[in-house]
């Protein structure tokens, strides 16, 4: 109920009171009712006039006629006295007319007071702002000194052109406490230019174009022109609010409004919250928008902002609690900070975080670029950073100190920075592929491929499978030097199967089947080592072949889950090893990899070495034979590592029926990495999206423009240097997560050429081998414990070595 319904109601009940005997609810009379002036005169073109109500209790007005209308209906109880506002339209007519208004408080008091307004003319009247004595005019009518009627338009002041303002020298703001300025303001898209004033803050402490202004909509409107400026004088020792368009708002709306004038506070007898002052606006109450819901509807500052003392001092504007959405800064906003109160690019103090989103912060805070923690003086709760943007194209966006460096072994660094205008972690492991010591290699959790949880992908924390630290400890209790590890690719939880394929040791460990692929299109890109001491971010695509009586055949996966049924006609031939474990977890015998009833098993042991990728084919003999297809079997699950599994099934499994043992198979495995498979691979992992290519961006900001925790490989252009990186996340003001954007940026100040994503999010984890303490840990900040992911890459000190 608003207050005047809620006034009405009250005055209703205390004559029904009365009537009943009963003593109506009031405070106490000390003084009379009183009203003043008793009658006003308003001119023809209509306008605004103000009675001072002076009344012991809450009181209401009453017009007699529409085209008098209260724009303060409704006031409080006052012994100095209160305004009441009344609004007057044109009069059209010929002849004179009158209104009596009739002001009624809670103590059942009632005083009239009247307007005559003067008779209309046939003459047509230019109405709106059209010079720089509009201009002048225009603010003393809006202070009380004559008819606003002039410059409005349909009840809205316009704009009728670009206005110079260059013989103006001192401004008086429209608009002040006691009178609100009420009218709202339509631009039209012009500019009011050469603006070079000085206002006197002792006189005007709410000051801009408009001073105080109150229940209205700005729009359209661009104040100052190149090298214009207000200086804002004097030395008040009350509270200033100061906006380039409006010192102080209530219920405001400012849409499509620019600020191209530079703001200066000369004076220093107030300070912190006692000054305010924002590019657009000052101050604003809760139920102010500044800017609105689209890019279109919003304001911009381009002026500079400068202050000599501490402030309560922004961009957009000073101290905010309504709405500031899809307003840009561009201007560079200088002022000492002091404790709670100093600069800040989109405002000084903001108060509703989930209102002010979608605004843009470029221009400079005093010599810093505008970035995050320079956003407001109240950042870390008052700033979203996913909801608003700065210019990340910046280098200061990417300055960062180094807070530590780890030395694990020559041609291994460990390095963790801490970004300084973004809250940002980044850890690195820099790899040096030239010294012959260091290799990196990479490894499926357990040693199992395919590794099942059979969790439904909720996989937070640990759940069965190793995590990388228990990895990487195991690993070094089994005589290898691992010095460092992080996560690799994105994975399927459940079934426990990579999104890509994965080789180590120079030998395929999983290659999942061509249906999955096709549909992984993303994932077609892998971190590839070479035996010749390089790396590769390409492409890979992946060719398997058998030999079998001069035959050859192709196989379509390695230790996929497509062994758990026959495919005749997806994937016929598939191949496995003793990676391939039938219960992963003895305790959780629901958890199993099956194996296909209806396959022709062909089991071989290699004769020398077994199959390595891009080395030619690799001999073998058939020591076993299980035809699923003919009667019930034990299915040959594996355990040699010497021994690989052939299950055939369809056309090709009939072509095998005469497989006997002893005889001769050979086996092939084939990566091309960017269409060449001339080079022996040592290990590979899946990665997603090129974000550089040739040291350049390959639309990294459309491929990832969520911020996440990320881990990302980075390879050198010659190949022989890999950075391998993990950027924590989620984490508000610690770290808060990078977009793909700033990966490709991270990764061009690393040196590197190419950059490719890997799993991210919760997944993103990075362990170092310490070699002071003897012993390892995580080094990044999870979010959720460290999790139980399915792939790793490790760095450790070549075996031989």
């Amino acid at each position: 109920m608003d207050k005047l319904k809620r006034m009405l109601l009250y005055a209703i009940l205390a004559v029904f009171t009365a009537g009943c005997g009963g003593t109506p609810v009031q405070e106490e009379k000390t003084f009379a009712l009183e009203v003043s002036p008793s009658t006003q005169t308003v001119v023809a073109l209509g306008g605004q006039k103000t009675f001072k109500v002076i009344s012991a209790t809450d009181w209401y007005v009453r017009s007699s006629a529409p085209w008098a209308k209260a724009v303060t209906a409704t006031g409080e109880a006052s012994s100095s006295g209160v305004n009441m506002v009344i609004s007057c339209e044109e009069n059209r007519d010929s002849a004179p007319r009158s209104a009596v208004l009739t002001v009624s408080n809670l103590g059942k008091e009632s005083v009239t007071v009247s307007l005559e307004q003067e008779a209309g003319s046939d003459a047509q009247i230019k109405r709106g702002i059209s010079t720089a004595e509009d201009l002048v005019e225009f603010a003393k009518a809006a202070n009380g000194e004559g008819s606003m009627a002039k410059y409005l338009v349909n009840g809205v002041v316009k704009l009728l052109n670009d206005i110079d303002a260059s013989s103006i020298k001192e401004w008086i703001p429209a608009g002040t406490a006691e009178l609100p300025f009420s009218y709202s303001i339509n631009g039209d898209g012009y500019t009011i230019k050469n603006v070079n004033w000085v206002v006197d803050l002792e006189k005007y402490p709410a000051a801009g174009l408009i001073g105080y202004a109150k229940n209205i909509t700005i729009e359209s409107l661009t104040f100052g022109s190149k090298d214009s400026q207000v200086k804002f004088t004097g030395n008040p020792t009350s509270k200033v609010e100061i906006g380039g368009i409006v010192g102080t708002g209530t219920n405001l709306k400012i849409s499509k409004t620019t600020n191209e004038a530079s703001l200066t506070v000369t004076g220093n007898t107030v300070s912190g919250e006692n000054l305010v002052i924002g590019g657009i606006i000052g101050r604003t109450d809760a139920s102010c928008m500044i800017g609105g819901s689209t890019k279109a509807q919003g304001c911009v500052n381009r002026g500079n902002i400068t202050v000599v003392v501490p402030a309560t001092e922004g961009g957009i504007v000073g101290y905010n609690l309504g709405s500031i959405k899809n307003c840009s800064n561009y201007g560079t906003i200088t002022g000492p900070a002091d404790g709670s109160f100093g600069p800040g690019w989109l405002c000084s103090i903001n108060k509703n975080k989930t209102g002010v989103t979608s605004n843009y912060g470029y221009g400079f805070v005093g010599t810093t670029p505008a970035l995050m923690k320079n956003s407001m003086m109240n950042y870390e709760v008052g700033y979203d950073m996913e909801g608003n943007t700065v210019d990340w194209t910046l280098d200061a966006y990417y300055d960062w100190n180094e807070v530590e460096k780890r030395q694990l072994r020559s041609g291994l660094t460990y390095h963790h920075y801490d970004c300084i205008n973004v809250p940002q972690h980044i850890h690195v492991l820099e790899i040096d592929l030239t010294d012959p010591g260091i290799e990196i290699d990479c490894a499926f959790a357990g040693e199992m491929a395919p590794n099942p949880n059979a969790n439904g992908n909720h996989n937070n924390g640990f759940n069965l499978r190793e995590t990388l630290s228990m990895l990487c400890n195991r690993r070094r209790t089994e005589g290898q030097s691992i010095l460092g590890g992080i996560n690799g690719a994105f994975f399927d939880s459940n079934d426990g199967v990579s999104r890509g394929f994965l080789i180590e040791d120079c030998e395929p460990v999983y290659i999942n089947n061509p249906s999955v692929v096709q549909a992984l299109k993303r994932h077609v890109y892998a971190l590839t080592t070479f035996t010749d001491g390089t790396a590769s971010l390409g492409s890979k695509k992946f060719t398997g072949k058998l030999r079998k009586g001069g035959k050859e055949y192709n196989y379509y996966t390695f230790n996929d889950t497509t062994m758990r049924h026959a495919s005749p006609t997806v994937s016929p031939v598939n191949l496995y090893n003793w990676r391939y474990v039938r219960t992963p977890y003895p305790d959780r015998t629901d958890i199993v990899n099956d194996m296909g009833k209806d396959v022709l098993y062909v089991i071989c042991e290699y004769n020398a070495d077994v199959m390595k990728v891009n080395t030619g084919y690799a001999s073998a003999k058939v020591v076993d034979v299980r035809d699923g297809r003919s009667g019930s079997i034990e299915l040959p699950y594996l355990t040699d590592k010497n021994q690989v599994g052939i299950a055939l099934s369809g056309s090709v499994a009939n072509e095998w029926s005469t497989v006997k043992i002893g005889d001769a198979v050979e086996l092939k495995c084939d990566m091309a990495i960017n269409g060449d498979a001339s080079k022996p691979i040592y290990s590979q992992i899946s990665a997603t999206d090129q974000h550089m290519v040739d040291g350049k961006d390959h639309d990294s900001i459309n491929l990832d423009k969520e911020l996440n925790p990320k881990t990302f490989p980075v390879v050198s252009e010659d190949g022989k240097k890999v950075w391998l990186v993990v950027a924590d996340g989620r984490q508000d003001w610690y770290s808060k997560g990078i977009n793909g954007y700033e990966l490709y940026r991270i990764a061009k100040k690393l040196g590197g050429w190419w950059a490719c994503g890997f799993d991210g999010g919760g997944s993103s984890t990075m362990w170092v081998w310490d070699p002071s303490k003897d012993s390892g840990n995580v080094v990044n900040s999870l979010t959720r414990g460290e999790r139980s992911c399915l792939n790793y890459v490790l760095i450790r000190e070549k075996q031989n070595n």
